[in-house]
């Protein structure tokens, strides 16, 4: 039984490994290529298969999948040991770029501490811990707050 334990373990940080280091195959993905992934899942034996930590990872590849589900990718974050973080820290520049892409497109404003925490700022080990320079990669001045919103676009006079 200890063996299918450290063998599930392992399997799960191969497919996360897959899922969040890998380069994606196309420049809309936000993981690695999904056939080598499934192809992994799918030799693996029934029993690794259905154990907790296999199911975690294949959960982190379905919050990734498509556009993005942040609730669950989030939630994965949260309940996620410090070996699985360290691997998932990889897709969070991707992440936060589609997040800030919808929230562009959303919002002129947006309160400063809760775009820290949808942005995951501080959360990984390549952070650090600058919000204002997090930001400023994509474009967004944090120091400029007003009320305690940051702006995410600016209106256009016609």
């Amino acid at each position: 039984m200890d063996f299918l334990n450290r063998r599930a373990e392992m399997t799960k940080y191969l497919l996360l490994y897959q899922v969040c280091y890998a380069i994606p195959s196309h420049r809309q993905l936000l993981h690695g290529d999904p056939v080598t992934v499934m192809q992994t899942f799918e030799i693996s034996p029934y029993d690794i298969q259905v154990s907790s930590d296999v199911k975690y990872a294949m959960d982190v590849f379905r919050a990734l999948n498509y556009n993005l589900n942040y609730e669950m990718f989030a939630r994965l974050w949260d309940i996620g040991d410090n070996n699985s973080r360290n691997i998932m820290q990889w897709v969070l520049p991707r992440v936060r770029r589609r997040i800030l892409k919808i929230l562009v497109k959303a919002y002129y404003t947006f309160p400063k501490d809760k775009l820290e925490r949808i942005l995951f700022v501080g959360y990984a080990e390549t952070d650090t811990g600058n919000s204002s320079e997090i930001m400023k990669e994509f474009g967004i001045n944090i120091e400029e707050v007003a009320n305690g919103r940051v702006t995410l676009k600016v209106v256009r006079k016609r």
